[in-house]
């Protein structure tokens, strides 16, 4: 008995004799990481590349990204670099990649402008999702006008029906004042209550029908069940 108490009490000494030391290379490892990543030249950005922007500026992305050539590659954080990137109005999405040793490559997704509302003295471009996608001084004939507020569910609805709208029709005004109140105003004089952006091919599909009864009303906010008056 008392042989074997011995043994284990040697074993258990000599286990605890190696922890110092592994606890002080663990340490020196960590110091050394530290100083290659923050400290040396082997890991600094040496090559900052934007890719994926039409209507921006590379430069413009860089600063706002605010990573800059030779700083510690470990310091350009994607995640904050995203956050950052996300305050600008034309960007959907970035994507922010590390290539070690030198190199970050940013990679952009910006809006694609379908609509504009008015803004002050000029106009603000507005996504097919009914986000805010920048801002212009003159409206593009080609872009339909809206009257609702931007990065709402009005907008979003809006929007839809302003995209399935023939661009035959002639129209004067698109507003909604919220998701489920979209009214078309045609030149001509006829008004059009849509509702929601839902089934908004549909919705169209019966509006040309009836508009060639010449109604003057039409609410297909219920396109299966319209109502019309003169």
């Amino acid at each position: 008995m008392s042989g074997t108490t011995i043994r284990t009490g040697e074993v258990v000494r000599k286990r605890r004799s190696r922890m110092p030391w592994l606890f002080w290379l663990f340490g020196i490892f960590l110091i050394i990481t530290w100083w290659a990543l923050y400290q040396s030249k082997l890991f600094l950005v040496e090559d900052l590349k934007v890719v994926g922007t039409h209507r921006l500026k590379a430069d413009k992305v860089m600063q706002i990204a605010n990573v800059h050539i030779g700083e510690p590659l470990i310091s350009a954080n994607p995640k904050s670099i995203s956050n950052n990137l996300s305050k600008i109005p034309q960007i959907k999405s970035a994507r922010v990649e590390r290539g070690w040793p030198h190199s970050v490559l940013i990679t952009v997704t910006e809006r694609s402008p379908v609509a504009v509302v008015k803004w002050g003295k000029g106009f603000n471009l507005i996504d097919d999702e009914g986000m805010l996608a920048g801002k212009i001084n003159h409206r593009p004939k080609k872009m339909r006008l809206i009257s609702a507020k931007p990065n709402t569910p009005a907008m979003k609805s809006a929007v839809q029906i302003a995209l399935a709208i023939p661009a035959k029709w002639k129209v004067a005004r698109i507003s909604a004042a919220n998701s489920n109140s979209v009214i078309v105003d045609l030149t001509q004089g006829q008004s059009i209550a849509f509702g929601s952006g839902d089934q908004a091919k549909l919705k169209i599909k019966v509006v040309g029908s009836l508009l060639i009864n010449k109604y003057r009303h039409i609410n297909v906010s219920s396109p299966l069940n319209p109502t019309v008056r003169q």
